[in-house]
């Protein structure tokens, strides 16, 4: 059960910067709030990082579902994911313009479209959408997501209320989902992070492998939405066939969305430029080959004959690999993934002594004169009828609690100790060093200030006591809890869980595809012998081909280097049917297809003037009952018997058959019956006595006769 913290009230200050407004939105994963900057009025969107399990106290949030070190990894990936936006110039994605933390968790300031609606409430008011519109709005939409899967980078949560419409058509993308799907995978609350009927079935489990057609599931289920009225299933489900909803979408436009919208990502477009070509219906067949090109094919197809374990990339050998042991570094491959020895206690300032908590309520333990020095109490036994005396040992000014407050000897100021606390600048909770004195307030959302020594510019001032710890080791604060022993590559750990952060080598080129995504220790076992998707399956070592283990017997392609291979990634086939693939020929059970599109290739081929010059016809033919033979050139057609040569001069020739046709001629017409002219085709692929008709001779007759 969805359990989400109360938005903050509008009129809230952040930063003493930003004002809230109104909530644009919530889910399971953060609050969206209009805002605007106090001192400029510009409007922006703030997004508060406020995830599912999260409860707020006042305005802090706080995270018992999550836990401190989990929330700590949880935040610098929001962070990250802001400063993604701040970097990223793509057309049609939503700015960040920068991040900053409060109240415990952080928010991310986004550039405001000006009249923007989200997709979810233009159909919700609406209504259905005509199906051109919807195409336009899919085309931007792959558009955007071209460069951004050019870019190695997934949107991960593609969802009508993740789009919006401006008001001079243009489409936005807001909310990358990296951080909402690395919380996801480790709380194992997929269902209430993500939306029911947008999100694909590899979204709902931590260790299924992503790609492009996540995001195209993402984006077909929005097209579904928008055309339908309806999200198109629940997880795990088939969605109902477009066009019993819309008759009126073409066929073409609903197989390509459904097809998107496939339970398996393996059956999926590979690619957003792969869904645009089965929208548009241009995709290069085998129709469009020529029969030279189609007879190569069905040559290779009856020659290959590949070994047992062979790549179908490069022809050297497929390893099945076996996995390392759990916990072994994914970049390096060697050596073993260990905690770092983390104290919250230890100093910062000295990295010796250790912070000691300091109650600085009721009495002020810290003087409102001199806020860094001590507020020394009376020394021995205090009467009950005696005034509690608390010296100022550096302004030498006294503070004696009376039945009004707490005076000020210097001035008679009376006042509550929370009062001059406030006048002091200090916490209530102060943490100081037993060592080099060092102290540092705690805030209400957790973070601890350094009050002394006062920070340099550029210095560290506000850190959560985990971030604090790793400043304490010479680290950067958001630097991991786990390193290799070997290449002192950066890991968070949690639990069963590990997050690649940084590494100084790459020989693996391990970053590109794992900096960031939460694996378990099972996966490491996997990765640290090269198989990137972190699952069992084969892999080439000699052209990076890998496969994944596959329902059915079937291989998915994870990566190759090969050219023919690559739009493939994602699919599943049998290893047989890879090396088909590679070559450009049809999987095992489809030959057939190939066989009847050389046939059309070649009636193509012989009705252009290939294969046969003068005459370009002759075959036994019956005109009015006698047997003759039938031969065309030309300009003109002989008619022979036995007795007699006639020669005619066709005006048109018309067929009614594969035997049957009529030949006009000016005078009167001529119907006859042809049996098929048989040729002789010295083939690659074989030697092939192909038989003409007369639907071939009307068309060859139309080439003779323009």
């Amino acid at each position: 059960m969805s359990n989400l913290p109360l938005p903050l009230p509008p009129g809230t200050l952040l930063e003493e910067r930003f004002e809230l407004g109104a909530v644009l939105g919530q889910g399971g994963f953060g609050i969206t709030y209009q805002a605007s900057q106090i001192k400029t009025r510009e409007p922006v969107v703030i997004k508060e990082l406020a995830p599912d399990g999260s409860r707020r106290e006042g305005t802090q949030l706080l995270f018992p579902a999550i836990g401190p070190a989990a929330m700590q990894r949880l935040r610098a990936q929001f962070d990250q994911e802001g400063r993604l936006l701040q970097k990223l110039r793509i057309p049609g994605l939503v700015h960040g313009t920068e991040i900053f933390q409060e109240n415990g968790t952080s928010y991310l300031v986004m550039q405001q479209i000006e009249g923007a609606i989200s997709l979810e409430k233009l159909a919700r008011s609406e209504g259905r959408m005509e199906v051109s519109a919807v195409l336009g709005l899919v085309e931007q939409v792959l558009t955007i997501l071209s460069e951004l899967h050019g870019r190695g980078i997934l949107h991960r949560d593609l969802k009508p209320s993740n789009m919006l419409l401006d008001p001079e058509g243009h489409v936005w993308l807001i909310d990358l989902g990296s951080a909402r799907e690395w919380v996801a995978d480790l709380t194992v609350r997929h269902t209430v992070l993500y939306t029911p009927g947008f999100a694909p079935l590899e979204q709902l489990s931590e260790n299924a492998r992503r790609g492009p057609g996540t995001d195209l599931y993402g984006l077909a289920a929005t097209a579904y939405f928008l055309l339908t009225g309806l999200p198109p299933a629940t997880p795990g489900e088939d969605p109902v066939p477009i066009r019993q909803h819309r008759p009126d979408v073409p066929a073409a436009v609903a197989e390509a969305l459904e097809r998107a919208l496939s339970l398996r990502l393996e059956e999926r477009p590979a690619s957003a430029g792969a869904m645009r070509a089965s929208l548009e219906t241009s995709d290069v067949t085998a129709a469009h080959l020529t029969w030279e090109v189609l007879d190569a094919q069905l040559a290779k197809l009856r020659s290959l004959n590949p070994g047992r374990f062979e790549c179908p990339g490069c022809g050297d050998v497929l390893q099945k690999l076996k996995p390392a042991k759990s916990g072994t570094c994914i970049v390096c491959r060697e050596a073993r993934i260990v905690a770092r020895e983390l104290d919250a206690q230890l100093c910062p300032c000295c990295a010796v002594g250790l912070l000691r908590p300091i109650d600085n309520a009721e009495p002020l333990h810290f003087s409102p004169n001199a806020p860094t020095s001590a507020l020394r109490g009376p020394s021995g036994i205090v009467l009950p009828w005696q005034s509690k005396v608390f010296h100022c040992t550096e302004s030498g000014d006294d503070f004696t609690e009376t039945r009004d407050g707490v005076k000020r000897t210097s001035d008679g100021e009376i006042k509550t100790w929370a009062a001059w606390r406030e006048v002091s600048g200090r916490s209530s909770k102060v943490w100081q060093c037993d060592g080099c004195q060092s102290q540092f307030d705690e805030e209400a959302d957790g973070r601890r200030r350094q009050v002394t020594p006062v920070p340099l510019p550029g210095e560290w001032m506000r850190l959560f006591p985990e971030e604090w710890a790793r400043i304490a080791k010479g680290l950067d604060p958001g630097a991991g809890n786990a390193i290799c022993e070997r290449c002192a590559a950066e890991y968070f750990a949690e639990g069963q869980h590990l997050t690649l952060l940084d590494a100084h080598r790459d020989p693996y080129e391990t970053l590109s595809t794992n900096q960031g995504r939460l694996i378990t220790l099972d996966q490491t076992r996997w990765l640290a012998v090269g198989k990137s998707s972190g699952n069992s399956g084969l892999s080439c070592a000699g052209c990076r081909t890998e496969f994944d283990d596959g329902v059915d017997q079937l291989l998915v392609l994870v990566a190759t280097s090969t050219d023919a291979l690559e739009p493939c990634v994602g699919q599943g086939a049998t290893l047989a049917d890879w090396h088909r693939l590679a070559h450009g020929l049809p999987r095992h059970g489809n030959e057939q297809e190939l066989e009847e599109a050389l046939d059309r290739a070649i009636r193509d081929a012989y009705a252009a003037g290939e294969f046969v010059s003068e005459p370009f016809w002759k075959s036994v033919a019956h005109l009015d009952g006698s047997k003759g033979s039938l031969t065309c050139h030309q300009g003109h057609v002989e008619w022979a018997t036995l007795l007699k040569k006639r020669r005619l001069e066709p005006v048109a020739l018309i067929v009614e058959s594969n035997t049957e046709l009529s030949l006009q001629l000016a005078e009167t017409t001529l119907e006859l019956e042809v049996q098929p002219m048989v040729i002789s085709l010295p083939l690659k692929s074989g030697k092939r006595a192909f038989p003409f008709d007369a639907y071939d001779l009307a068309e060859r007759f139309a080439h003779e006769h323009p």
